[in-house]
């Protein structure tokens, strides 16, 4: 699969996981994993939420890396 694609600073999992479904079909392991709730915090849950739906939104549209990562800057990472 080439691993992930390193021009993508964020979605870089998204895209990976798009790549591999055109491949194969896969099973995600039912297991628990612990991930930094910190934007969650800063920004609130459904916020938060909302801009990584019009990220996935506007890659779904065409969007490339870069744009995307403007996005995320502009709205996530202030």
């Amino acid at each position: 699969m080439e691993g992930f694609n390193e021009d993508f600073t964020i979605y870089e999992d998204c895209e990976f996981i798009g790549r591999l479904y055109q491949q194969t079909d896969f099973t995600v392991l039912p297991d628990y994993i612990t991930t930094s709730a910190r934007k969650y915090g800063e920004l609130g849950t459904w916020k938060l939420q909302y801009h990584f739906t019009v990220i996935h939104l506007k890659r779904w549209l065409g969007a490339g890396p870069n744009q995307l990562h403007q996005y995320y800057r502009r709205h996530i990472a202030s």
